[in-house]
C-alpha cells in the first residue's frame, strides 16, 4: 500500500469568490472567506495542465446550490485551510438541475478529474447524475479524495460519487475513484450506487487505501452496491487496501461488487476493516479475493 501526503501549500496570489459572476479560470487559486452565496452554476476552466484550485477558510461556507461543471479535460482541486474537523471550511450544494451531477459533468459530458483535499464538501447531483462524477450518459472522470469530510448523494438512478445514469449503449464507459482519506459518506440514489455505477452504467475502478468510508447503494425495487455497480451492473474493479470500510448494498444489490442483475466485477481486499452487507437477497461480498 502506499500512502498519500498531502503537502502544504503557500499562496501569494488568490481570488477572493464574492457572490458576483466568475467562474474558475486556469492556473488560478480562489480562497472563500465567510459565507457566500452563488446564485448560478459555477464552471470550471481549469485544465490538467493548469488546474483551478479552490480554498475554504476556516468557518467559511460557499453555498453554490446548482453546483460545479467540471467536465471533459478540466481540472478542480479543493482544499481546508487546515485540518482542524470542527472549523473546517464547507461547500454546500443541494439545488441540482436534471442530468447534471453536483461536481462534475453537465448532461452528456465526464466529470473531469476532480481532488478533495480538505473541508467540508455537501453534495446532491440532480436527477440521474452523481453527487460527484458523472452526468447522464457520461462517466465520473477522475476522483480524487485525499481528506476533508465529504457527503455525496446521487441524484435518482445516480451514484453518490461516481457515475450517473446510462441510457444508449454508444457512451463511452468508464471512470475511476480514489479515496486515501478523510471521512466519505456516499448515498446512491434509486438504483445507483454508493460508490460506482449509476443505473446500467458501471464504473471502472475503485481504489480505497485510506479514511473513513461508508457507502449505501440506493434503490426501492432494484438496487445498487455500497460499493460497486448500479442496478442491472456490475461492479466493475474494486481494490481496497486500508481504512475502515462500511458498504451497505440496496435492495437485491452486493454490499461490495455488482448491482441488482450485475455481474460481481472483480474485488480485492489487501487490508483495512471492512463490513459489508446487503439488503434483500444480495451478497456481502460479491466476487472476492482476499490477499
Amino acid at each position: 500500500m502506499v500512502k498519500k501526503t498531502i503537502p502544504n501549500a503557500e499562496v501569494q496570489s488568490y481570488v477572493l469568490v464574492t457572490s458576483k459572476t466568475f467562474s474558475f479560470e486556469p492556473g488560478t487559486w480562489y480562497v472563500v472567506n465567510g459565507d457566500v452565496s452563488i446564485a448560478y452554476r459555477i464552471s470550471n476552466k481549469g485544465t490538467t495542465t493548469s488546474p483551478a484550485h479552490l480554498i475554504l477558510c476556516d468557518g467559511s461556507k460557499l453555498y453554490a446550490p446548482y453546483g460545479i461543471t467540471n467536465s471533459g479535460k478540466s481540472e478542480l482541486t479543493i482544499y481546508a485551510q487546515t485540518t482542524n474537523a470542527e472549523n473546517m471550511g464547507a461547500l454546500i450544494i443541494d439545488s441540482v438541475q436534471e442530468h447534471y451531477a453536483g461536481i462534475g459533468g453537465k448532461e452528456g459530458t465526464n466529470g473531469g478529474t476532480i481532488t478533495i483535499n480538505g473541508g467540508r464538501v455537501a453534495v446532491k447531483g440532480g436527477s440521474n447524475g452523481a453527487g460527484i462524477g458523472g452526468s447522464w450518459d457520461n462517466h465520473a472522470g477522475s476522483v480524487v479524495i485525499n481528506g476533508g469530510i465529504v457527503t455525496a448523494t446521487g441524484g435518482s438512478d445516480a451514484a453518490g460519487i461516481g457515475n450517473g445514469k446510462l441510457s444508449r449503449i454508444t457512451v463511452q464507459k468508464g471512470g475511476s475513484i480514489t479515496i486515501n482519506g478523510g471521512t466519505v459518506i456516499a448515498i446512491g440514489g434509486d438504483g445507483g450506487a454508493g460508490i460506482g455505477g449509476g443505473v446500467e452504467y458501471n464504473i471502472d475502478t475503485v481504489t480505497i487505501t485510506g479514511g473513513t468510508v461508508t457507502a449505501t447503494g440506493g434503490g426501492i425495487q432494484g438496487g445498487g452496491a455500497g460499493i460497486g455497480g448500479g442496478d442491472d451492473e456490475s461492479g466493475g474493479e474494486i481494490m481496497i487496501e486500508g481504512g475502515t470500510v462500511i458498504a451497505i448494498g440496496g435492495p437485491h444489490g452486493a454490499g461490495i461488487g455488482g448491482g441488482e442483475d450485475g455481474n460481481a466485477g472483480s474485488v480485492i481486499i489487501n487490508g483495512g476493516i471492512v463490513t459489508a452487507s446487503a439488503t434483500c437477497s444480495g451478497d456481502g461480498i460479491h466476487g472476492t479475493s482476499i490477499e
